[in-house]
C-alpha cells in the first residue's frame, strides 16, 4: 500500500470520526449542520494541504530519483561509450598487429622461396655440369676405345697382310720350283731324245727363283 492511500485513509478517518462525534454532540439541528459544515471544510483544507505537501514530497523525490537513475544512465551510457571506444582501439592495434604479423610472413615466405629457386638453379647447375662431365668422360672414353678398337683392327689388318705376303712368296716360290723342275725334266728328257736321234739343242735358260728378276725388278 502506498503512502498517498494511507493518508488518503487517515484522513477519512477523521473526517468520519469528527463528524460522528458532532453528530452525537448535544446541540440544535442548525447548530450541528453548520459545525458540520465547518468542520468539513476545515478537513478538506487540511486534506487538500496534506496531499499537496505529499504530493509536492512524492513529486521531488520522484524527480531526484529520475535525476539519479537518469546520471546513473549517463554514467553507465559513458562507461559503455568509454569500452566501445576501447575495444575498437584494441580491435585496431590487433588489426594493425595481424597485418604486420602477415607482412613479415609473407616477407619470409618471399625469402624462402627466393633460397628455394637459388637452390633449384644451383643444383639445377650442378647436374648439368656433372651431365656435361659425363658426356664428356663417356666422349672420351668411346673415342679412346674407338681408337683402340681402329689400332687393333689395323695390327689385325697387318697381320693378316703379312700373313697373305708370306703365303704368297710361298706360293710363288712352289710354283717357281715346280717350273723349273718341269723345265729341268723337259730339258733332260729332250737331251736324251737328241743323243738318241744324234741332234744338238741349244741350253735351255734357267728359271729366275723368288725376288730376282732378269730384268733388275725385285
Amino acid at each position: 500500500m502506498s503512502k498517498g492511500k494511507v493518508i488518503l485513509g487517515v484522513a477519512a478517518g477523521l473526517a468520519a470520526g469528527a463528524a460522528i462525534g458532532i453528530l452525537n454532540a448535544p446541540d440544535k439541528g442548525s447548530n450541528t449542520k453548520k459545525k458540520l459544515a465547518d468542520k468539513g471544510k476545515k478537513l478538506a483544507g487540511d486534506l487538500k494541504d496534506k496531499i499537496t505537501d505529499k504530493a509536492e514530497e512524492l513529486a521531488g523525490k520522484a524527480k531526484a530519483k529520475y535525476a539519479d537513475l537518469k546520471e546513473k544512465a549517463s554514467d553507465k551510457v559513458d562507461d559503455v561509450k568509454d569500452k566501445v571506444a576501447d575495444l575498437k582501439d584494441k580491435a585496431a592495434d590487433i588489426k594493425d598487429e595481424v597485418v604486420d604479423r602477415a607482412e613479415d610472413i609473407a616477407g619470409n615466405v618471399k625469402d624462402k622461396a627466393v633460397d628455394v629457386k637459388d637452390a633449384v638453379a644451383d643444383k639445377a647447375g650442378d647436374l648439368v655440369d656433372k651431365a656435361k662431365e659425363k658426356v664428356s668422360d663417356a666422349k672420351s672414353a668411346i673415342t679412346s676405345k674407338a681408337e683402340d678398337v681402329a689400332n687393333k683392327v689395323k695390327d689385325k689388318a697387318a697381320d693378316a697382310k703379312e700373313k697373305v705376303e708370306e703365303t704368297a712368296e710361298k706360293v710363288a716360290d712352289k710354283v717357281n720350283a715346280k717350273a723349273d723342275d718341269i723345265k729341268t725334266t723337259f730339258a733332260s728328257n729332250t737331251k736324251a731324245a737328241d743323243h738318241s736321234t744324234g741332234k744338238a739343242h741349244p741350253k735351255p735358260m734357267s728359271t729366275p727363283k723368288h725376288g730376282h728378276n732378269p730384268n733388275g725388278r725385285s
